[in-house]
């Protein structure tokens, strides 16, 4: 089990803290699409669960890539069932042109069955400054899913994190478009959603 998390990680009981921020019935929406996953129901989509506070998406300001890497690796194209490679493009073209491909979360819980969001670094393109699930990656080209779970483990918690514990929870598809304050966010994932947990932070 993970015996420790950085200080940058904060536990909250559930996502009720957060309703003031998103509003009444964004919470709820969103508190009802988390439980589920939690609760491991199967075949629960999660589209659309939170509409972006900083309005739609707008194709016309897509504009080029920043200059991280990251964002110019090719990722793997598939068919709207996730099932069959289509092809590849970049990381870039994938989340603001709508093309499917496959990304993992990894759902820290505490012994005590509350989870813990992680509040992504303001200056990030996409979603920054947003709570996140967890940890998240996207699968890299001919990167299994087992494979980009583990890396997300140990690029947020360090190598010597214990992987034992880490099993599949369920399996999702997420559409979401919506401006950031600096890109134009159209995607569509197929999701691979892991649970570890946590025995205490520091």
């Amino acid at each position: 089990m993970v015996a420790w998390l950085s200080t940058s990680w904060r536990w909250l009981s559930g996502i009720l803290s957060l309703r003031p921020t998103l509003g009444s019935s964004g919470s709820i929406l969103l508190n009802h699409c988390l439980r589920a996953h939690l609760r491991l129901e199967e075949n629960y989509n999660v589209t659309a669960c939170l509409p972006s506070p900083w309005g739609s998406y707008e194709p016309s300001k897509i504009g080029s890539p920043p200059s991280q890497a990251s964002w110019h690796e090719l990722v793997d194209v598939y068919d709207v069932d996730g099932t069959t490679k289509i092809g590849n493009a970049t990381a870039w073209e994938a989340q603001t042109s709508c093309l499917w491909h496959r990304t993992v979360y990894v759902i820290l819980r505490l012994p005590d069955e509350r989870f813990l969001l992680q509040q992504r670094a303001v200056w990030k393109w996409r979603m920054g400054g947003l709570w996140d699930l967890g940890l998240s990656e996207t699968v890299e080209l001919d990167e299994d899913l087992w494979t980009a779970a583990n890396r997300a483990v140990t690029e947020e918690l360090g190598e010597h994190a214990p992987r034992h514990h880490l099993r599949e929870c369920c399996r999702l598809s997420v559409g979401w478009s919506g401006s950031m304050p600096q890109m134009q966010v159209l995607d569509d994932a197929n999701s691979f959603v892991a649970i570890i947990f946590v025995v205490h932070l520091v």
